[in-house]
C-alpha cells in the first residue's frame, strides 16, 4: 500500500532484546474514505508526523527473551521461560 494515511491509534512498548532496544508497536490508520487498516508498526514505515507520549515504567527492566513454547521474544518471566 502506497498512499497517505492518517494515524488513528498507536501504542506499544520499548524493551530490551539481545541488549538492544526493541520497539513493539501496534498502529491503526485510516484512508480518505474512512477505511481502517491496522497491525504491527514495521521498520521502514514512512511516517510524516506523529505526536507521542512516552511513559517510563518503574521497577524491573523490561527485558525480552525467546520463550521456548512460542519462539517469540516475550518479556522475561521466570515462570514462562522454564
Amino acid at each position: 500500500m502506497n498512499q497517505d494515511l492518517e494515524i488513528l491509534s498507536l501504542n506499544g512498548n520499548i524493551s530490551l532484546f539481545d541488549d538492544q532496544p526493541m520497539v513493539h508497536a501496534h498502529i491503526m490508520f485510516s484512508d480518505l474514505e474512512g477505511k481502517a487498516y491496522g497491525g504491527h508498526l514495521m521498520a521502514g514505515t514512512n511516517v510524516f508526523s506523529c505526536e507521542l507520549h512516552i511513559q517510563e515504567l518503574s521497577g524491573d527492566l523490561k527485558v525480552r527473551k525467546v520463550e521456548r513454547a512460542t519462539q517469540l521474544p516475550l518479556w522475561s518471566n521466570p515462570l514462562c521461560l522454564k
